[in-house]
């Protein structure tokens, strides 16, 4: 509003019905009116401004305080937080492996610690293989009461080391040569020490055992059956004994093989289709009853000393086949016939004698035995073992 000092007519309007005119008189009022509320106004203004001034000076200064507090107080509890963290300490015992079967207690692992310990992870020791162990040490600290937490890991391996236990009867056995043998029967027991007992087996396998020997133990000499167990793990164990072969037959001496031998012998070996040893074994009893002669005997005659029903069987069966049954050839024959008819069990076991001095030995035994029915049987054995070895 500005002073205005022309004379003018000012209507003054006091109220709805009421109008009051006063010339002059106005200019002056509003003049001094706008004078005063100005200088009111600038003076007002200035006591606010410097109020406001120095509320902001003062709250500014107290904000900072309280800034600069927060900003003090964070630090000392984060320098606080990192020497509780920095005293959390731990030494490992230097443990890394647990034994398959045994109970395992993870403390073990810790040799010592500062704060307070938790182990988070399980050891199976039933089962081999790689476990992870987290190790947790915490703390609280006394001038704000923080918390604060470090994690170590390790791991533990579960290992086997304890193969099984292998237990013989004896160090070495004596078998005589031609003779079977269970090679396992010089095994007393193959253990586990957790998981028992292995089975015996002729493969080799996780959870067997098996027996192996390095030679023919049919034929005389000296021999090494070893035993190797595997357990459920894969873990090897061996133990070996000896097995000393000893000839069951003592060689009789020199043999004769004048006359009808050689005749026999290849009509045994090609005819027949006996092995060495087998031919050997019917050449001793040959010899035993007859020393290869087809004449020899009267009531038991002949090669075998055919004797009854058989003596007339053979007459017959050489009659029947245009043959002489006084001759080697006749003989030979009619032997064929019942080998491969009436006493043919002698044949297979014949058959299945090992082609050695002992097998002669033993196929001398047969045929006594199962063909012959002699009752004197002493002195054959060694004969055929003794043909063997020098016919």
């Amino acid at each position: 509003m500005h002073a205005c000092f022309d004379t003018i007519n000012i209507m003054v309007i006091l109220c709805e019905n009421c109008v009051f005119y006063a010339p002059n008189l106005t200019i002056y009022y509003f003049f001094v009116y706008d004078f005063r509320m100005k200088n009111i106004l600038q003076k007002t203004t200035k006591k606010f401004l410097a109020i406001g001034l120095a509320a902001c000076m003062l709250g500014g200064t107290a904000l900072g305080y309280v800034f600069a507090r927060n900003d003090y107080m964070n630090k000392q509890m984060l320098l606080s937080q990192a020497k509780l963290y920095d005293s959390l300490r731990l030494n490992m015992s230097g443990i890394t492996t647990a034994e398959y079967g045994s109970t395992f207690d993870v403390h073990t692992l810790v040799a010592e610690h500062t704060g307070d310990l938790k182990i988070d992870g399980q050891i199976d020791a039933s089962a081999i293989g790689s476990y992870p162990i987290k190790l947790i040490l915490s703390g609280k600290e006394s001038k704000f009461g923080l918390t604060n937490s470090k994690t170590f890991t390790t791991s533990v391996n579960v290992v086997d080391t304890k193969p099984a236990e292998i237990t013989l009867a004896a160090s070495s056995v004596d078998i005589k040569a031609g003779s079977s043998y269970d090679l396992f029967s010089n095994i007393v027991s193959v253990i586990d020490p957790i998981d028992g007992s292995l089975t015996a087996s002729t493969e080799n396998g996780k959870g067997n055992y098996t027996v192996a020997v390095d030679g023919d133990i049919s034929k005389a000499g000296t021999y090494t059956a070893t035993v190797t167990a595997t357990d459920k793990n894969g873990n090897v164990s061996t133990a070996s004994y000896t097995i000393n072969v000893i000839r069951a037959y003592v060689s009789s001496g020199p043999v004769d093989t004048s006359g009808n031998y050689q005749t026999i012998y290849s009509y045994l070996t090609g005819t027949l289709g006996l092995s060495k040893a087998a031919a050997c074994g019917v050449l001793a009893n040959m010899w035993q009853e007859s020393k290869f002669n087809p004449t020899a005997g009267s009531s038991y005659y002949g090669l075998c000393q055919w004797g009854g029903g058989r003596y007339t069987n053979l007459v017959n069966y050489c009659a029947n086949n245009g043959l002489d049954y006084t001759t080697v050839e006749g003989q030979l024959a009619f032997l064929t016939h019942e080998l491969t008819g009436a006493y043919n069990s002698t044949f297979v076991g014949l058959q299945n004698v090992a082609d050695s001095a002992e097998g002669a030995a033993e196929a001398a035994t047969i045929f006594v035995t199962r063909y012959e029915g002699a009752s004197h049987t002493a002195g054959r054995a060694e004969k055929a073992y003794a043909y063997y070895l020098e016919g």
